[in-house]
């Protein structure tokens, strides 16, 4: 008896049956793996393509308010002018941006 029972459990272990189906099962998962770790990078970096957008279109628009405005040179104040820039999204959580400048900045 204890024979037999050796025999069957070598001839269970030795058997090949369904080992395909367990190739094509795993070797699917991966490649679900794979293909959902790409999705993730590119909507990371469309991300980040975005916020980097909405950061220079920022800095343009301050610019523009900085050189827009008229600047009085020679008096020798070191006051600091506050130029605000409304975002069109939020940008790290504020609605804002601001630059402070100060207005002994040399003008070019």
């Amino acid at each position: 008896m204890a024979s037999d029972k050796k025999k069957l459990v070598r001839r269970i272990l030795s058997s090949d049956d369904g080992t395909s189906i367990v190739s094509v099962i795993s070797a699917f998962v991966l490649l679900l793996m794979g293909i959902s770790m790409f999705y993730a990078a590119i909507l990371a970096s469309q991300r980040m393509v975005d916020k980097a957008k909405q950061i220079d279109l920022a800095s343009q628009q301050a610019l523009e308010q900085f050189y827009e405005e008229e600047t009085v040179s020679g008096q020798g104040a070191e006051e600091e002018t506050e130029y605000s820039v409304i975002s069109l999204r939020e940008i790290d959580g504020n609605d804002r941006i601001s630059v402070r400048i100060p207005s002994s900045a040399p003008a070019r």
